[in-house]
């Protein structure tokens, strides 16, 4: 190869070694600065999706939230229920059909029911529709059973919270 290129002229020998700096060059950009330039371009923009995925998860966590907590999107807990909290109480159980239930005012804000015979699912609806509308909750409840089959005898303490 040496006594090839000493043979040549130093014209040929310019054009020889342009040529293959030429080369060397295409060939560093083809496998060195253009993939590392598209991987670059394909993290930045993968910067951009993860930042739009944590968005996302965020809201979705949100909304796990809510909906594992049972309560609907547009429940306002800031809002203020006004009214006596038995009377409340008394017409929502004869709203679900609960026919023997004694409401006995306790307090400002809390209410004592007594149900002698009811179905629990019957209950909970009710003491579901008091928490979503009215934002009375149940405090405590005895749960005891009756005779009757599939009925149960409560005796519980809902408050209105404020």
């Amino acid at each position: 190869m040496k006594s090839y290129l000493s043979g040549l002229s130093g014209r040929e020998r310019s054009i020889l070694i342009s040529g293959a700096l030429i080369l060397f060059l295409s060939l560093l950009y083809a496998y060195g600065f253009h993939p590392l330039q598209k991987e670059r371009l394909r993290l930045k923009s993968s910067i951009s999706e993860s930042r739009e995925d944590a968005a996302w998860m965020i809201k979705a966590k949100e909304e796990a939230v809510r909906l594992k907590s049972g309560l609907p999107a547009d429940l306002d807990f800031n809002r203020s229920v006004s009214g006596d909290p038995s009377k409340i109480v008394a017409t929502q159980a004869t709203i679900a059909g609960i026919k023997n239930a004694t409401v006995t005012r306790v307090g400002v804000s809390s209410v004592k029911l007594s149900i002698t015979e009811v179905r629990l699912d019957q209950f909970l609806r009710l003491a579901k529709e008091l928490q979503l509308k009215y934002i009375i909750k149940v405090e405590r409840c005895v749960i005891s059973a009756v005779e009757a089959e599939g009925m149960v005898s409560i005796d519980s303490t809902l408050t209105l919270t404020q």
